[in-house]
Order: structure tokens, then sequence, then C-alpha cells
């Protein structure tokens, strides 16, 4: 069995708001530290009042670029996400993996739409 690491949000940042992606970047550090060190990571939103797509992009989303998809999505949980923030966690998690996926097409794109 893996070893689980919990990371508490609301206690991690002091807040009860997911708002900042500064402070999504310091979750993300943490994450990525644990996955290096061969841990599972349970992220708790326990008391957690309102969380935006912009913080989670930056706290979860930023892992596809980083690991492949099947491992983050086995290793990396949220627990206790109010009922009405778990599609934007699901939105997240989704459109992060495909964007890292096709990051070269993507950039090409948008830089051929920019061009015309």
């Amino acid at each position: 069995m893996e070893e689980v690491t919990r990371i508490d949000i609301k206690n991690t940042l002091q807040t009860i708001y997911c708002i900042d992606m500064e402070e999504g970047q310091t979750i993300y550090n943490l994450v990525k530290r644990e996955l290096d060190n061969g841990k599972d990571v349970e992220l708790s939103f326990a008391g957690i009042e309102m969380v935006i797509t912009a913080f989670l992009n930056a706290a979860v989303g930023r892992l596809f670029a980083d690991y492949d998809h099947q491992m983050v999505m086995q290793r990396v949980k949220a627990n206790d996400l109010h009922k009405d923030f778990i599609p934007i966690w699901n939105h997240v998690m989704c459109k992060s993996a495909r964007y890292y996926k096709h990051t070269d097409s993507v950039e090409l794109h948008t830089n051929n739409e920019m061009e015309d």
C-alpha cells in the first residue's frame, strides 16, 4: 500500500478561500514534493468555502505537465470537497490533462491565430 500524505488546504494556506494563484502554487509545490517522494496525496478541502478554477489550475492542473495523466489521477485525490466544487475539480483535472497532452499543438494553433 502506498503511503499517503494529507494536505489540509485551510490550515496550510490559513484561508477558507481558494482563489489565489500564488497560493495554488504553494499547494502545487507541496504536492509535487510528495509525489516525487513516492507518496500519494490527499488534498483536504474541509472548511473551504470558495474554490475557483485558477487556483486549481495552479495547484493541481500543472501536475499534468510533470507527470503521466494516469499517475496524477490515481495518486492525487480531493477529499472533503463541497459538492458545488466537484464539477470545478473535475473540469480542471480533465482539461489540464488534455491541455498538457497537446501543448505543442495548442501553442501552434494559438500562434497561428494571433498572426492572422
